[in-house]
């Protein structure tokens, strides 16, 4: 039997110690509890109770864990997670039951398989016992107390069968998806990410409670998150970035109204700059950089859009290039293909309940569209997409009007062809961040059904493909 540590907590993301505040976080006024790799949530509603000066609740039990192993590597019989429950003085341990829940379903209750432990504060072992070969399970651990029970963040695992071979869901037995240290912000949905002198920054976006001007930079040597300068304008959702001489840019997006100020972010002076603002307010558009072309950076679509525009980073303008040729769409993915052909790809997305599978291709030297074959995954929005050394493209994820999805897809562009990856282990989600290193795909937060907000991440290695 093989032992394995699996992040899960308790906390309360649903209560509100700035009401005022009309659902928007700034960093240094979020209650979030930060443990080694996972935030969490509860399923139930907050009980009254006294709260310390900065709003937490004082009496909550933690449950907290962390990974000492790849969670695929497991044998089919029995897998054993290993937790360590804390909480204030004020709680009796034998007011608290806890352990770990886990089944096929990516958020797994008391009333599925489970383990129970009730006592002190300190470590404890829950066995998962009676696991399906080659099957993707969803751990998380619970604490009930006070006649409520609060859940942690799930985790998937593949168990193997009896000569040690997993499956990822796609029938390929070399599994190659890695759990890293999760964002350490809140779990949300419609988050941005760009790239600028060697990091990864991931900000904005939304939760159930929150819409979000936090910055965070992911340092991937090191694969460590840090908090740096809170975005220059107004929390926001569903905003557009991209890179561009080293600096990022963040613009337009949802808080309460469509918005379209444009900001620079400068990763050496650590500070936000406004620039010319887009010349339309929305929400849900579209961006990509062709800055190794010609320096420049394209937007479009989005609420209440159908235009494109081109970005200058010298003069500080937009120049409308013109309508885009297909349907208008929310939700839209796009990648810069620069060693080849040197076009961008763009498609999907959704306009009202209508869900697309289109692919366009954008040359930045005539200004103009072509539409390529569909998307061999189908139809979707809120999906991911990257582009890894100029010559791969990746989408995936997302939601195809019915369901939330976790495939993903890699298009060669050399050779012409769509391979499908290993699903994300992480459960099925949409309106997730990812972005390439090397030869390493990172993929998280997210949005999992109608109210449960991410905050794992994965990486996948590239290298092979």
């Amino acid at each position: 039997m093989t032992a394995y540590f699996l992040t899960s907590c308790v906390l309360f993301p649903r209560f509100n110690p700035y009401p005022t505040m009309k659902k928007r976080a700034w960093p240094l006024l979020s209650f979030l509890m930060v443990f080694s790799l996972f935030s969490c949530e509860t399923e139930e509603s907050i009980p009254t109770g006294m709260t310390n000066q900065k709003g937490y609740l004082d009496y909550i039990p933690v449950i907290q864990t962390a990974p000492s192993g790849d969670m695929d590597k497991v044998k089919n019989s029995e897998v054993t997670v290993i937790g360590e429950l804390s909480f204030n003085s004020a709680i009796s341990g034998s007011d608290i039951t806890y352990g770990h829940c886990w089944s096929m379903n990516p958020s797994p209750t008391i009333n599925d398989a489970s383990t129970s432990f009730t006592g002190s504060q300190g470590e404890f072992e829950s066995s998962l016992f009676e696991l399906e070969e080659k099957t993707q399970y969803f751990v998380r651990g619970y604490a009930t107390y006070n006649g409520e029970t609060y859940y942690g963040e799930s985790i998937s695992f593949y168990s193997k069968d009896a000569i040690g071979n997993s499956s990822n869901g796609t029938g390929d037995t070399n599994y190659e998806w890695d759990l890293v240290n999760s964002f350490i912000g809140q779990g949300r949905s419609g988050a941005v990410t760009f790239s600028a002198d060697g990091y990864i920054y991931v900000g904005t976006g939304n939760n159930e409670n929150y819409v979000f001007a936090d910055f965070w930079r992911f340092n991937p040597q090191t694969e460590q998150w840090t908090q740096v300068a809170t975005y220059g304008g107004e929390p926001r959702t569903e905003a557009i970035a991209f890179s561009l001489n080293n600096r990022g840019y963040v613009g337009t997006g949802y808080a309460d109204v469509s918005l379209n100020d444009f900001w620079e972010y400068n990763p050496f002076s650590n500070q936000w700059t406004q620039k010319q603002n887009f010349p339309k307010d929305t929400y849900g558009a579209v961006a990509f950089s062709m800055e190794s072309i010609n320096g420049l950076a394209y937007a479009g679509l989005g609420e209440n859009n159908n235009y494109f525009y081109r970005y200058n980073p010298t003069s500080d303008s937009w120049t409308n290039i013109g309508l885009f040729p297909g349907l208008s769409r929310t939700q839209a993915v796009s990648f810069q293909m620069t060693y080849f052909e040197k076009v961008a790809y763009m498609g999907l997305g959704k306009n009202g309940s209508t869900y697309y599978a289109d692919l366009w291709k954008f040359s930045p030297y005539t200004n103009t569209w072509t539409q390529t074959e569909n998307f061999p995954g189908g139809k979707r929005s809120g999906a991911i997409s990257c582009s890894t050394h100029g010559t791969k493209g990746i989408i995936g994820m997302g939601y195809n009007g019915s369901q939330d999805l976790t495939d993903i897809w890699l298009l060669d562009q050399n050779l012409g062809t769509w391979t499908q990856l290993p699903n994300y282990p992480g459960g099925d989600r949409h309106g997730a961040v990812s972005f390439s290193y090397d030869d390493k795909l990172y993929l998280g937060t997210g949005l999992q059904g109608s109210n449960t907000y991410t905050s794992t991440f994965y990486s996948y290695d590239l290298s092979p493909n």
